[in-house]
């Protein structure tokens, strides 16, 4: 099938093989003593004289050419110029038109399928690159709040964590890295049977989602016991594919601390037996505790939520305008006596201690008054007045009668 012929260093045809008719609808006994030039044509001569030149000079000569035939069919073929040498001398060359059309279909095919694999990568490359920036910004972010970020593979092997999930469980990105999760995330009284699943795998099968809180105890690797919360979600890729899973860790420690503290100070304020009182800055009664029932006469669900005012005589209102006045500046309310309204209208004498709210930023944001049934203590006070009272008058009277 492929062409093949002679040409002398004239460029004139000695032999030609019979696939020429098909190539180029000539007879090849025909074209034996024609021109080279004659059978190529004055356009396709001048893409090949580079090359006829150079067989000659005595260099063989491979090259790609499209071939348009006599039959109107545009060939790729592959053309090559092998020189004959004689004795030293260059006495024409073979040439061979070998017709690759369907290679060269091929290889375009391949170039394209290639493309669309070097496509394809390099999108897995994009998503995986973003995937990775996405878990580096989310795990700067939540160690920002103290809360810890560990990202496994499709196998549930640890991919990435952050600095507070190194410090929660005790272990090292670098040691960590491929790991199974169980070995890093270890906790008190998990079942055995689970050690041997996938926990990407048991996540599916258990439908887990990011809504769903687990309080467990985490072990560390130096066999520290930390109260932690744990949310875990499913990474998928854009095609819906599950990747991988991503927990997020918070120590509970402070929170459970703080609870007790709260349940220890909610105890005492429960049993003083001053009344203890917080109230906005607005002026609006936060909370009521059983002294305060006691004194004067209001339930809690009665009081707050009312304005503090509800307590506090007419004649004394200036009282509240002043505190609020010296809170909102910062400065220290020294204690005082004065008067408050119980229900029904009842006064009683008081001693009211005041201390500023403050905010997790520093602003005062309310406050909390301690005060004090001073009521028996101004009537011994007035007792003992009258008393020393009637002594100066005893005296008096004394004095006048010895006169």
């Amino acid at each position: 099938p492929s062409t093949l012929a002679y040409w002398d260093r004239n460029l004139t045809c000695r032999f030609a093989n019979r696939a020429y008719e098909r190539w180029f609808g000539v007879d090849p006994l025909a074209l034996v003593g024609k021109s080279l030039q004659a059978l190529l044509g004055p356009e396709l001569f001048a893409k090949n004289e580079p090359y006829v030149r150079r067989a000659l000079a005595g260099q063989e000569q491979t090259f790609e050419r499209v071939v348009p035939g006599a039959d109107g069919v545009q060939r790729h073929s592959l053309a090559s110029y092998l020189p004959h040498v004689v004795d030293g001398q260059v006495q024409g060359f073979v040439a061979m038109l070998t017709e690759v059309t369907e290679l060269k279909r091929v290889e375009g095919s391949l170039r394209e399928h290639v493309a669309r694999l070097d496509a394809e990568v390099q999108r897995r490359h994009t998503m995986e690159d973003q995937l990775a920036r996405t878990q580096a910004a989310l795990s700067v972010t939540l160690a920002s709040i103290d809360a810890g970020f560990i990202a496994t593979d499709r196998q549930g092997r640890v991919a990435a964590m952050n600095s507070v999930a190194e410090r929660l469980t005790g272990w090292g990105l670098s040691q960590a890295r491929e790991l199974p999760l169980w070995t890093v995330l270890d906790r008190e009284d998990r079942p055995q049977e689970v050690l041997a699943r996938n926990p990407v795998d048991l996540m599916i099968e258990r439908g887990i989602t990011v809504e769903d809180t687990h309080n467990v105890v985490l072990v560390s690797r130096q066999g520290g016991r930390t109260p932690t919360e744990v949310k875990a979600a499913l990474i998928h890729a854009p095609d819906g594919v599950v990747q991988g899973m991503a927990i997020v860790l918070r120590d509970r420690s402070s929170e459970i601390q703080a609870a007790i503290d709260a349940t220890r100070l909610a105890a005492i304020v429960e049993s003083s037996s001053d009344a203890i009182i917080s109230k906005s800055m607005g002026g609006v009664i936060q909370s009521w505790n059983a002294a305060a029932e006691r004194m004067f006469g209001y339930r809690a669900d009665e009081a707050i939520g009312q304005p503090i005012l509800m307590l506090i005589p007419e004649d004394r209102h200036d009282e509240e305008s002043r505190i609020l006045s010296e809170l909102s500046r910062g400065a220290r309310v020294p204690s005082f006596d004065t008067q408050r309204r119980a229900k029904g209208g009842l006064l009683v004498d008081v001693s009211i201690t005041i201390s500023p709210l403050r905010d997790a930023q520093g602003r005062i944001v309310g406050a909390s008054k301690i005060v004090r049934d001073i009521s028996d203590r101004i009537r011994s006070e007035a007792m003992r007045a009258r008393s020393l009272q009637l002594e100066a008058e005893n005296r008096q009277v004394q004095a006048a009668s010895r006169v």
